[in-house]
């Protein structure tokens, strides 16, 4: 990764965890009082770093917990399990997190003849993608969230696959795809997915792309449109 890209991602978890950012990645496990309304626990790690955010309610308890919690342990889902049992905790993740600021592995927008192969739509027109796929892999792929920009790669008149962008510090560049399950393995998602990479590397400098880890095709589809993995997370929802 480029110095600017990681300088950039760096410094967005310094801000996010109210750290100096050449400390960000310190070894260890850190605790962090969220601010941003997320009320359970969030993990973000990095080599031997484990930045842990919770709400203040939470604070004492996890303090408490990772005084003798080793880094790899921050990141096993059946080590909050434990330490928040009684909140009932549904584990997100592991997911990945990959980064790209340049366009160099992204197809052209036009075909052979010049047509366009993607087109930009309002999010509303794809409820027919929705009805194809289940609500986890909806969610996954980042349409339960507030889409700003969505693109669709279309065949016989309908969609084949879809992206979308969701804010990430405070813009459009926070990108997912789903593909429909009739037209998956043909390259309609990296269509798709490199449409959306375009509008967010040129209007606001950067894409950012997440994965669950055990999604190996997710990860090799960002990995060919040029994106870099660094870093991953785990959510910890807590019962309400």
């Amino acid at each position: 990764m480029e110095s600017a890209l990681r300088q950039l991602v760096d410094t967005y978890w310094a801000d996010t965890f109210g750290v100096p950012v050449e400390h960000v990645w310190d070894e260890g496990v850190h605790l962090s009082i969220n601010t941003d309304g997320w009320p359970g626990v969030f993990v973000v790690r990095l080599g031997g770093a484990n930045r842990v955010s919770v709400p203040a309610s939470l604070s004492a308890r996890v303090a408490n917990a990772i005084r003798t919690m080793s880094p790899g342990a921050a990141f096993v889902p059946a080590t909050w399990e434990l330490v928040l049992g009684d909140l009932r905790p549904t584990v997100l993740g592991p997911s990945v997190h990959a980064y790209t600021d340049n366009l160099d592995c992204v197809p052209e927008p036009t075909d052979a003849d010049g047509a366009l192969e993607v087109e930009q739509i309002a999010p509303w027109r794809l409820t027919g993608l929705r009805s194809a796929v289940s609500t986890k892999e909806w969610e996954e792929a980042g349409f339960g969230a507030a889409v700003d920009v969505a693109f669709a790669r279309y065949v016989d008149h309908t969609i084949a696959a879809a992206a979308n962008l969701t804010s990430w510090r405070g813009f459009p560049t926070d990108l997912g795809v789903l593909t429909h399950p009739q037209w998956r393995g043909q390259g309609h998602g990296l269509r798709a997915a490199g449409e959306a990479t375009r509008f967010a590397v040129a209007e606001h400098g950067v894409a950012r792309w997440r994965s669950l880890t055990t999604n190996r095709a997710s990860r090799a589809l960002a990995h060919r449109l040029g994106f870099i993995e660094y870093g991953s997370n785990i959510a910890v929802r807590l019962q309400d």
